[in-house]
C-alpha cells in the first residue's frame, strides 16, 4: 500500500489484520489498533496506514534482544542507531 498523507474514513480500512493508526472523529485522539480485531471499539473516526519505521540495527529499541550498543537499556534506541537513523539523540 502506498503511504497516504489524508486520513481516510474508517469504513475505508484494510480488513486484513493490518495494524493502522486510527484518530477519532474530533481527531483529538490517536492510537494504533490491530484492525479489524478492534473494530467494535473503533467504529468510528478515521485511519492511515503506519508509517515505515527507520532503519535501525537488529534488536534496537528491543527488551528481548537488544543491539550490541544498548545492553543496558532496553526499549530505548541507542546513540548509534539514532545517528544512523537520522533521529535527534
Amino acid at each position: 500500500m502506498d503511504p497516504m498523507t489524508e486520513w481516510q474514513p474508517i469504513e475505508t480500512a484494510p480488513k486484513d489484520g493490518t495494524n493502522i493508526l486510527w484518530c477519532s472523529e474530533d481527531r483529538k485522539e490517536r492510537c494504533v489498533i490491530h484492525w479489524p480485531t478492534y473494530s467494535d471499539c473503533f467504529d468510528e473516526g478515521y485511519w492511515q496506514p503506519l508509517p515505515t519505521p527507520p532503519e535501525l540495527h537488529p534488536g534496537c529499541g528491543s527488551a528481548i534482544t537488544p543491539c550490541d550498543h544498548q545492553r543496558s537499556s532496553p526499549y530505548t534506541i541507542c546513540d548509534v542507531c539514532k545517528k544512523a537513523a537520522g533521529l535527534p539523540e
